[in-house]
């Protein structure tokens, strides 16, 4: 194929993330944690073999495993298309190969956080169905959509467009506050050592996203973390 041909065929290539896995809480403290969004794992789409292949090769990272084999599927519309699945320690790491090699990014149609993305945290639903009372919505819209505005914050970070805008800019619409006690994105995670980081890259200035005043971004009186979620007990919330 022509350089042309080569790009047109990249541009229609993509990282799908079909879903969230189980929510996780990553360590600030030995007294203090941070509940976390986390996408690891999701798969690969070409139109033709030969992209996917050439998609694999240049993601080539200790940070991926691919799963399986690559598989062709036919979408209901007919269109044949070929899947590769993959998991990954770093969501950051993997945004910027993606970018990097010419493959788009998207969230599956179906994109939720469900009672199995829920399962470490059970504990804390009670809580979290108060700060989405809030906002008048349930706890698992909630929760998707504080995700989604993370991940479009992250993207835009990374110069990188996932096509959240809009959606993003829907859920905030008159808004205030959004994200003053949500989960944050955990931006890389090693299950073998437990050492995790989250990403604390989100407008501060933002008041849709935040109604506090926030100095330092670093100074976490922000966010769902266990030192936070104990102040607001005490004041009563």
């Amino acid at each position: 194929m022509s350089i042309s041909e080569t790009m047109a065929v990249l541009s229609r290539s993509k990282l799908v993330i079909p879903y969230p896995s189980r929510m996780y809480w990553s360590n600030i403290t030995r007294r203090d944690k941070a509940l976390c969004f986390v996408l690891n794992r999701g798969y690969f789409e070409a139109p033709n073999c030969e992209t996917i292949l050439c998609i694999l090769d240049d993601i080539q990272s200790d940070t991926v495993k691919f799963i399986g084999s690559i598989e062709k599927v036919q979408l209901k519309s007919g269109v044949v298309v070929y899947r590769q699945f993959v998991v990954f320690k770093s969501l950051k790491a993997m945004l910027n190969l993606c970018r990097a090699s010419g493959v788009s990014f998207e969230l599956g149609k179906d994109f939720h956080i469900t009672l199995d993305s829920m399962e470490n945290c059970f504990s804390e639903m009670k809580t979290m169905k108060q700060y989405a009372s809030k906002f008048r919505e349930p706890v698992d819209v909630w929760l998707t959509n504080c995700c989604i505005i993370h991940i479009n914050e992250l993207s835009k970070g990374l110069r990188f467009s996932c096509n959240l805008d809009d959606r993003v800019n829907r859920i905030l619409y008159k808004r205030s506050g959004y994200l003053d006690r949500s989960p944050f994105l955990l931006s890389s995670i090693n299950k073998e050592d437990r050492k995790s980081v989250f990403f604390v890259e989100t407008d501060i200035n933002d008041g849709r996203l935040y109604s506090m005043r926030i100095l330092d971004k670093n100074d976490l009186v922000y966010g769902y973390t266990t030192a936070n979620v104990k102040k607001d007990k005490k004041k009563g919330y």
